[in-house]
């Protein structure tokens, strides 16, 4: 689930848009890795026929996701295919539609030669049919006044608009299948250009929440400045783990106990928790002797290594008290990817003053104002 969300809001940061807070993509996202996880290891080979397309079509989202798809890899142990990723693309492709569809429905006037009751006639048709908003129905003699009071995208029209320079588009009252098709093509048009003017304005973190005040306020609640600690020195990977959890067990957040279930954990399971380089995310289960969720950080003299195969060796290590609160792992996934900004950790390693570290993670709105 780390994994996953990580993955997410790697691109999701890219583009401006909060993919790690979609719930729904990350179940049914999450669900689909799990089945190809399962085919690879009962030797089965994924096929898309349309790969070619989807790529094609969503060529931005491919070399997202094939610049960010080694944390997904490297949690599934091989490297996923062509035909893999066009899947993974579906799935935030729809994601992404999902979150614009408000910006992105067309916005229609409909027209009509005189009669209101046919123009009503064809809205009614119009909302059973499509997803669009309709912002006036009018007849064609009073088109003018009308699209001087509308920001519109789209006129859909009963009769022949001679001269009318805006988009518009003939139908029938009773809606035929041609007209069907034909508005079908249009709308998507629409929403495509429109989805490509809000995504050529957004630039990162004028969308994203990922360093809004509310969370910065609760980071600052969970990450005390005592639990700092910078340039501390350790022979190995189990003292520097000791290191960086000190802080939360004098606060009594954690017990002894937790300390030698992380210590377990990496001996069991290896060092998954090393999630990019040089950073590790120090933690064991919520049964394992959490008292609290707290987070410490410990920037090491030395880098140690774990037994991770590309993020090795490890200069920072974070620790925090696992629990089982949705906004406490919320909390933890926006902690790294601030710390997975780029240069982030080269802006860090600069600051040798507690204060003036602490205030650049906390702080986020302030980072351009503050000089190591």
């Amino acid at each position: 689930h780390i994994v996953l969300i990580n993955f997410l809001d790697r691109i999701g940061r890219e583009l401006g848009i909060p993919l790690s807070d979609d719930s729904q993509l990350i179940v049914q996202l999450s669900n689909h890795l799990k089945d190809m996880k399962k085919a690879f290891h009962n030797g089965i080979v994924l096929q898309n026929e349309f790969r070619a397309k989807i790529i094609d079509e969503y060529h931005s989202y491919y070399q997202l996701i094939r610049k960010n798809c080694f944390l997904l890899e490297d949690h599934f142990g091989y490297r996923f295919s062509d035909d893999e990723i066009a899947y993974i693309i579906l799935y935030i492709a729809v994601s992404i539609e999902r979150y614009f569809e408000d910006e992105t429905i067309p916005k229609a006037i409909v027209v009509c030669h005189s009669g209101i009751g046919t123009a009503n006639f064809l809205v009614e048709q119009l909302k059973a049919n499509f997803n669009l908003r309709i912002l006036a129905s009018t007849s064609s003699h009073k088109l003018a006044d009308t699209l001087k009071l509308h920001d519109y995208d789209l006129i859909i029209s009963t009769v022949i608009l001679p001269g009318t320079t805006g988009n518009w588009i003939k139908v029938s009252p009773m809606l035929e299948d041609n007209d069907i098709v034909g508005l079908q093509r249009a709308l998507l048009d629409i929403k495509r250009e429109k989805k490509k003017k809000i995504l050529s304005k957004m630039q990162y973190g004028e969308r994203s929440d990922l360093l809004s005040s509310n969370n910065m306020k609760r980071l600052e609640q969970v990450l005390p400045e005592d639990n700092i600690l910078l340039d501390v020195s350790c022979p190995d990977w189990r003292e520097g783990v000791r290191l960086a959890a000190a802080p939360l067990l004098i606060s009594e957040s954690i017990t002894e106990q937790y300390i030698q279930a992380i210590e377990e954990s990496v001996i069991a399971n290896g060092a998954y928790f090393v999630f990019c380089p040089g950073v590790a995310l120090a933690h064991a289960g919520p049964g394992d002797g959490v008292r609290r969720f707290e987070i410490s950080v410990a920037r090491l003299r030395t880098p140690v290594c774990f037994g991770h195969k590309t993020n090795d060796p490890v200069r920072y290590i974070i620790c925090f008290g696992s629990t089982n609160n949705p906004e406490d792992a919320n909390l933890i996934l926006k902690l790294m990817n601030i710390i997975s900004i780029e240069g982030m950790l080269e802006q860090l390693d600069t600051f040798h003053d507690r204060t003036l570290f602490y205030r650049y993670i906390i702080k986020g709105d302030e980072r351009k104002e503050v000089q190591p």
